[in-house]
C-alpha cells in the first residue's frame, strides 16, 4: 500500500530527518530572502528616492539660473538708473537756461531727442534712453527663456519734458515703447511691484498665447516710486527644460508658487493656476507646513499613491518649488523583480541541497533499515528469525552488532524458559534450567525469579496438603459446634418471645394508664380553670362590698346633715313665732306659717333618725356580709392552691408515665432486635454446619488434586525459598490457630 508522507515521515528515520533538514533550510532561506529583500528593497527605494531628489534639485537649478539671471538683470537696470537719478538735480534737463551779460535769461532749444518717442529730452535722460533699449535688446534676444523686457515710469517721472515715458523690446524686435500709462500701469506686473515697492514674482497669465510670468521691481528714488523694470520669462521654455528623459516613465515634473498654485506642470490630473495642494486631500496641512520651512523635502501621497520630490526656488517676492513625483508602483517595481529573481533562484538552490542531502543521508542511514527489520522481528516475537548481516566500525556497525548479540541471547533465554515452562504445564515444577550461564545481567533476575516461582508453587504445595488435612479436621469441629450453636440459638428464640410477649402486654397496660392520667389531667386543668374564674368573680364580690359600705357611710353623713337641717328648721320657726306674737294682730299669719314650719321640721327630723336607724342596720349587715365574702374568699383560695398543686403532680405523673412509656417502647424494639439476631444466629448456625461439611469434602478434593503435581518435597521453611523484592506483596501464612477460632471474617 502505497504511503503518505506523513506515515513515511513518522515510519522512516532518513524521511525524516530529510524533511526537519529540508524545513530548517527553508526556514533559513526564507529569513535570508526577507532579510536581503528587505534590505535591498530599502536601499533600491532609497536610491530611487535620492534619484528623484536629484531630478528635482536638475530643475530647480534650471529654473533658479533663469531667475537668478532675471533678477541680476533687474538689479543691473535698478542700479544704474539709482545713479543717475542721484546724479540727476531736476527733472527737466530738456530746457536749457542761459544768464546773458545783461543779466536777462535766455532760454534755449534743447540739443536732444529720445529715439522712441521722438520728443526733446536732457541729454542724460537720451544716454539713459540708449542704455536701457541697448540692454532689453540684447538680453532678450540673448536669453531664450526671456520673452519679454521693459521699464515704464510715473508721469515726468523719467524726464521732466515728457509725461509719459515707457520702453520695451520683445524677442526679435528692437527696443519701442509700451503702450499707454493709463494701460501698463493697470498690468499685474506694474501694479503690483508698486504696491509692493520691491521685486515681484508675478502669477501666470498668457501673453498673445503664451503662458508667461513676469518678475519685476520699481525704480525707487528718495522713497518714492519712479517706474518699474519687468522681465517676462517663458514657462513653455521652463517646462521643456525641465522634461525628464531617463529610466522612469511615470516621471512628471512642475513649477509651483508659494501659495502651491501651479505655474507650469506635466502632471496629467491638474491645471495651471490650480492648488497643487488639491491632490494631498486631509495630508495638504503637512505639505504646507514642509514648505513653511522652506528647505527641499519629500513625501508620499497616500491619495494618487505618488512620491514628491519639492525643492525650493528663491523667487523675487517669495519662495517658488520645482516638483518631481514618481509612481509608487513603479518605484516598487523594481524591488518586486529582484525579490522574486532572489525566490525563484533560492528556491531552485534549496531544492538541489535537498536533493542532494537526501540522498547522502539516505545511503548513510541505509542500514538502520536492517536493524529496524530485526527490531520488528524481536518486537513480533519472532527471536529465532532475526538475521543482521550489516558490518561496520562506526556506531551503526557498533549497534548492529550488540543488536545481534542480543537477538544470540534472547535465543537462548527464550529456548530455556520455553522448555521450563513446557514442564511447568506437566506438572512438574522441580525442573531446573539447562543453561544457567546464559542469564547475564538482568537476565539473572529472569532465572532467579523462575526458581522462585518453582519454590514458592512447592512451598505452596505443601503447605496446601498440610493446610488441607487442617481444614477436614476444623470442618467437623465446626459442624459439631454448629449443631450445638445452632439448638442453644432456638431455645434462646423462644424465650426472646416469651420475653417479648411479656413487654407487650406491660407496654400496653402502660399505654393505657398513660391515657388515664391524660383524661384525667385535662379533667383536671378544667376544674382549676373554673375555681380560678370563681376566685376572680370572689375577689369582685369583694370590692363590691367595699364599695357598699362606701356608700353606707356617705348616706349615713347625708342623714345626719339633714337632722341638723331639721334641727336648724325648727329653731328658725320658734324665733318666727316669737317674733309673729310680738307683731300682734299683724303677725298672725306669719305666726301661722312658722308653726307649719316647726311642725314639717319635726317630721323631717323623724324622718332622718329612721333613715338613720335603717342605713345603720344595712351598713351592720353589709360589714357581716364583707367578713362573710372575705371567709369565703380564703377558702376559694385554699382550694385554689390545692387544685393547682394537684394539676402540677399530674402533669408530673404524667411526664413520668410518658417516659415510662418511651422506655417500655424502646425495650420492645430491643428485644425484637434480639430476636432477629437469635433467630438470624441460628440459621448462620445451621448453615455453617451445612459449609463445614462441604469443606470437608472440598479439602479432600484439594489433597487428590495437589497429589497430581511434582514439586519440592523439602521446601517446608517459607523463609528459604520466599525471595521477593521489597514491593512484593508477601504470601499470607495460614492460620495456625484451633480450628474452632475460625469465623466468617
Amino acid at each position: 500500500m502505497k504511503q503518505g508522507l506523513k506515515e513515511r515521515i513518522d515510519s522512516h528515520l532518513h524521511w525524516r530527518i530529510s524533511f526537519y533538514a529540508t524545513l530548517i533550510l527553508l526556514c533559513t532561506f526564507l529569513m535570508l530572502i526577507v532579510i536581503t529583500a528587505v534590505t535591498t528593497g530599502t536601499s533600491m527605494d532609497s536610491e530611487v528616492r535620492a534619484e528623484v531628489q536629484i531630478i528635482a534639485e536638475k530643475n530647480n537649478k534650471i529654473v533658479q539660473s533663469v531667475f537668478d539671471e532675471v533678477t541680476g538683470a533687474i538689479d543691473g537696470v535698478l542700479q544704474y538708473l539709482d545713479g543717475e537719478y542721484s546724479q540727476s538735480t531736476t527733472y527737466n534737463e530738456g530746457t536749457q537756461t542761459e544768464i546773458a551779460t545783461d543779466g536777462t535769461q535766455n532760454t534755449t532749444q534743447p540739443q536732444y531727442y529720445s529715439q522712441i518717442y521722438g520728443v526733446p529730452c536732457s541729454k542724460s535722460s537720451y544716454e539713459v534712453e540708449l542704455v536701457m533699449a541697448r540692454h532689453f535688446e540684447m538680453t532678450v534676444n540673448g536669453n531664450e527663456a526671456i520673452v519679454n523686457a521693459g521699464a515704464g515710469f510715473e508721469p515726468y517721472c523719467f524726464d521732466g519734458l515728457i509725461e509719459e515715458y515707457s520702453v520695451y523690446c520683445r524677442e526679435g524686435a528692437t527696443a519701442g515703447r509700451l503702450n499707454a500709462y493709463d494701460v501698463y500701469s493697470q498690468e499685474i506686473y506694474y501694479s503690483m511691484a508698486k504696491e509692493a515697492k520691491g521685486p515681484i514674482t508675478t502669477p501666470t497669465y498668457q501673453w498673445e498665447g503664451v503662458d508667461i510670468i513676469s518678475i519685476s521691481a520699481p525704480v525707487m528714488y528718495q522713497n518714492q516710486v519712479m517706474g518699474v523694470v519687468s522681465y517676462d520669462i517663458s514657462l513653455d521654455y521652463l517646462e521643456s527644460q525641465m522634461q525628464y528623459e531617463g529610466n522612469f516613465d511615470s516621471l512628471q515634473d512642475a513649477l509651483i508658487m508659494g501659495d502651491g498654485e501651479v505655474a507650469c506642470t506635466t502632471f496629467d490630473n491638474i491645471e495651471v493656476g490650480e492648488s497643487l495642494l488639491n491632490l494631498f486631500g486631509d495630508a495638504a496641512s503637512d505639505v504646507t507646513s514642509y514648505m513653511g520651512e522652506g528647505n527641499a523635502f519629500t513625501i508620499k501621497n497616500n491619495q494618487d499613491n505618488q512620491f514628491y520630490a519639492f525643492v525650493p526656488v528663491n523667487a523675487a517676492g517669495g519662495t517658488w518649488w520645482t516638483v518631481v513625483r514618481l509612481s509608487q508602483a513603479e518605484m516598487e517595481q523594481a524591488t518586486d523583480q529582484l525579490v522574486i529573481t532572489l525566490m525563484i533562484v533560492s528556491f531552485l538552490f534549496m531544492l538541489l541541497i535537498v536533493f542532494l542531502l537526501a540522498t547522502l543521508i539516505r545511503r548513510s542511514l541505509k542500514p538502520v533499515a536492517e536493524l529496524d527489520q530485526a527490531l520488528g522481528e524481536l518486537e513480533q516475537g519472532n527471536i529465532l528469525a532475526v538475521e543482521i548481516h550489516h558490518k561496520g566500525k562506526d556506531e551503526l556497525g557498533h549497534l548492529a552488532n550488540g543488536l545481534q548479540e542480543l537477538s544470540n541471547t534472547l535465543k537462548n533465554i527464550v529456548a530455556d524458559e520455553i522448555y521450563i515452562l513446557e514442564s511447568y504445564a506437566k506438572g512438574d515444577f522441580a525442573v531446573e534450567s539447562r543453561m544457567p550461564q546464559r542469564y547475564v545481567g538482568d537476565f539473572k533476575k529472569v532465572l532467579v525469579a523462575v526458581s522462585e516461582v518453582s519454590q514458592k508453587i512447592s512451598y505452596v504445595f505443601n503447605h496446601i496438603d498440610g493446610v488441607s488435612n487442617q481444614v477436614a479436621n476444623g470442618a467437623e469441629q465446626i459442624s459439631s459446634s454448629s449443631q450445638t450453636l445452632a439448638q442453644g440459638a432456638n431455645e434462646q428464640a423462644a424465650s426472646v418471645e416469651e420475653m417479648a410477649a411479656a413487654v407487650t402486654e406491660v407496654s400496653n397496660q402502660i399505654e393505657n394508664n398513660f391515657e388515664n392520667l391524660r383524661e384525667s389531667n385535662t379533667q383536671t386543668e378544667e376544674v382549676f380553670a373554673r375555681i380560678e374564674v370563681s376566685n376572680d368573680k370572689m375577689k369582685e364580690m369583694l370590692t363590691t362590698m367595699d364599695e357598699i359600705n362606701t356608700t353606707a357611710e356617705q348616706i349615713r353623713g347625708i342623714a345626719k346633715n339633714i337632722e341638723d337641717i331639721a334641727f336648724q328648721t325648727n329653731i328658725l320657726a320658734l324665733n318666727a313665732a316669737i317674733e309673729a306674737a310680738r307683731a300682734g294682730t299683724a303677725g298672725k299669719g306669719f305666726a301661722v306659717v312658722a308653726d307649719e314650719v316647726r311642725n314639717l321640721a319635726s317630721k323631717t327630723a323623724e324622718a332622718s333618725q329612721y333613715a338613720s336607724k335603717l342605713i345603720e342596720n344595712t351598713a351592720q349587715v353589709a360589714v357581716k356580709g364583707k367578713e362573710i365574702a372575705n371567709e369565703t374568699a380564703d377558702s376559694f383560695e385554699v382550694v385554689y392552691e390545692g387544685v393547682r398543686e394537684i394539676s402540677n403532680r399530674n402533669v408530673n405523673i404524667l411526664e413520668s408515665a410518658k417516659l415510662q412509656h418511651q422506655a417500655m417502647q424502646q425495650t420492645k424494639t430491643g428485644i425484637d432486635q434480639i430476636s432477629k439476631v437469635v433467630q438470624s444466629n441460628s440459621a448462620a448456625s445451621e448453615e455453617n454446619a451445612v459449609a463445614s461439611r462441604e469443606l470437608s469434602d472440598r479439602s479432600k478434593v484439594l489433597k487428590s488434586l495437589v497429589m497430581q503435581f511434582q514439586y519440592h518435597k523439602e521446601a517446608e521453611d517459607r523463609d528459604q525459598y520466599l525471595v521477593m523484592d521489597e514491593e512484593q506483596e508477601p504470601l499470607q501464612e495460614p492460620n495456625d490457630a484451633p480450628v474452632n477460632s475460625f469465623s466468617k471474617y
